[in-house]
């Protein structure tokens, strides 16, 4: 299957909300934070769209100076497994690698290990444990270096 990137605008909030609630479940980020994430100038926010127009899945990324953070990314259930994941953060690095940025941070529960193995692939190292991070489990945190010019 064919994919693109489009820009997250508040009119997919919808169906990204749709996808957050069945992927988060209670770790889920309110709308609020959505519709504030967007107005923010820093904050890179991607939707990958099929050929037909369905939202696959999203991410969103604060970068400051030469470092960025997944805030959120996520895959609808009935893409799992079909090269979302990937292509999302494929394109999370070209665009970090296009702005100098140099270091690529991230949070993920210890359980969620089709994540864990995704972000292994691209190289990133888990530097640290942040305790009680989520409801009821602590957060992994990794970092992927990314080359320099």
């Amino acid at each position: 299957m064919k994919y693109n990137i489009q820009a997250f605008t508040e009119e997919y909030l919808p169906p990204v909300m749709a996808i957050e609630n069945s992927v988060f479940k209670s770790d889920s980020f309110p709308e609020s934070v959505f519709i504030e994430l967007l107005q923010q100038p820093n904050v890179l926010s991607m939707l990958v769209m099929t050929e037909q127009n369905e939202l696959a899945g999203y991410a969103m990324v604060r970068y400051t100076f030469h470092e960025a953070e997944i805030l959120t990314i996520a895959v609808a259930n009935n893409f799992l497994r079909k090269g979302v994941g990937k292509f999302l953060m494929e394109n999370i690095i070209i665009y970090c690698l296009s702005s100098d940025i140099n270091d690529l941070f991230l949070e993920v529960r210890p359980s969620n290990k089709p994540a864990i193995n995704l972000y292994k692939k691209f190289g990133a190292e888990r530097i640290g444990i942040r305790k009680n991070y989520y409801e009821n489990e602590d957060a992994y945190v990794y970092r992927l270096k990314l080359p320099t010019k």
